[in-house]
């Protein structure tokens, strides 16, 4: 179950988060209010949706096209006005960018607010600041280079191999950060 589910709460992945509830006024998660363009389809689930938050293309297009993390992004959707939307033919709704999805669309959503746990910290960021923490230590070695790839089997994406340098090490790093934590805390 992805750890931004509704139905998901306090997984091992989760360190900390902020628990929601739509029924409780101003106490629900406002992502997808705050993300999804108002002609974006949420299906039976009533959503106020306000499409403030959205994914730069040139960083939809650093993603490995593998990636499963992709999943999150929606970079093309049929309207509720029945136009196609995308990155050729972007409209309003993808002017800026794609549409960061990335919690799962909660069916208790209630307004502006859904059941989804606000995630701030989660075990993949520990990971990857020990990778970094021995990289800027010792450069890569074969103990950084296995919690970076830690991440990699949930992603879809084959283990790296050994970085060239500290520096190459540090730039995958900082991409894989950026991957991973997209929209969040950590």
């Amino acid at each position: 179950m992805s750890i931004f589910s509704a139905a998901n709460k306090r997984n091992s992945e989760e360190i900390y988060g902020i628990p929601r509830d739509a029924s409780v006024p101003n106490q629900g998660n406002t992502w997808h209010a705050n993300s999804l363009p108002n002609l974006f389809p949420t299906g039976s689930v009533e959503v106020v949706k306000w499409g403030g938050y959205c994914i730069q293309w040139d960083f939809v297009h650093s993603f490995d096209k593998r990636d499963k993390r992709l999943g999150g992004i929606i970079t093309e959707f049929t309207g509720l006005d029945g136009k196609l939307y995308n990155e050729q033919n972007p409209g309003a709704p993808l002017r800026k960018g794609a549409v960061a999805l990335k919690y799962d669309i909660d069916p208790g959503h209630i307004g502006s607010g859904s059941n989804n746990d606000i995630i701030i910290y989660r075990y993949a960021d520990v990971i990857l600041s020990m990778a970094e923490i021995l990289n800027e230590l010792y450069g890569p070695t074969k103990e950084s280079l296995s919690y970076f790839n830690m991440i990699r089997p949930r992603t879809g994406l084959p283990n790296m191999e050994m970085p060239a340098s500290k520096d190459a090490f540090r730039d995958s790093i900082f991409i894989e950060r950026g991957h991973e934590f997209l929209f969040t805390s950590s």
